[in-house]
């Protein structure tokens, strides 16, 4: 668990998910090693619900140094029996949902120095002037393109 590890760190973790008794668990268990954890419901699906999770937290935490984006859902089965609505949800979460949290919190992230974004179990620098958030998309939906021709 991210979160954990990170408030194991010294870092104050700020949780945000639509199943608020996952999120008091996992603030509980940060607690428990004498961690600080904010609890923020929320449906990341949305691009207002992003922003306002992010606002959220740095009015509450005061700042934004690392953003690690681990929601996700894994529908599996073979493409061409796949339903649409199942897709339209994985990339709702998997795909909207990353880029709408990681859009909100780049003004923060960039102002406080902080430097890295986490997500899928790769950090990504956030750098000025480097424009490669529209290019990670479109990986993302070759290697949907690329799973479905390999069946």
């Amino acid at each position: 668990m991210r979160a954990a590890w990170l408030a194991a760190d010294g870092a104050a973790v700020s949780v945000a998910a639509r199943r608020t008794d996952r999120l008091e668990q996992t603030a509980r268990q940060i607690r428990e090693i004498g961690g600080t954890a904010l609890v923020v419901p929320a449906d990341l699906t949305g691009a207002a619900a992003a922003a306002e999770a992010v606002d959220t937290t740095t009015r509450t935490l005061g700042r934004l140094d690392t953003l690690v984006n681990a929601a996700g859902v894994m529908l599996n089965g073979p493409s061409e029996e796949a339903l649409l609505g199942e897709w339209d949800r994985m990339v709702d979460i998997n795909l909207r949902g990353l880029m709408y949290v990681t859009r909100a919190a780049l003004p923060h992230l960039l102002a406080s120095g902080g430097r890295h974004a986490l997500g899928g179990g790769r950090r990504h620098r956030c750098d000025r002037g480097v424009a490669a958030g529209v290019h990670h998309a479109g990986s993302a939906v070759l290697g949907c393109r690329a799973g479905a021709y390999r069946e």
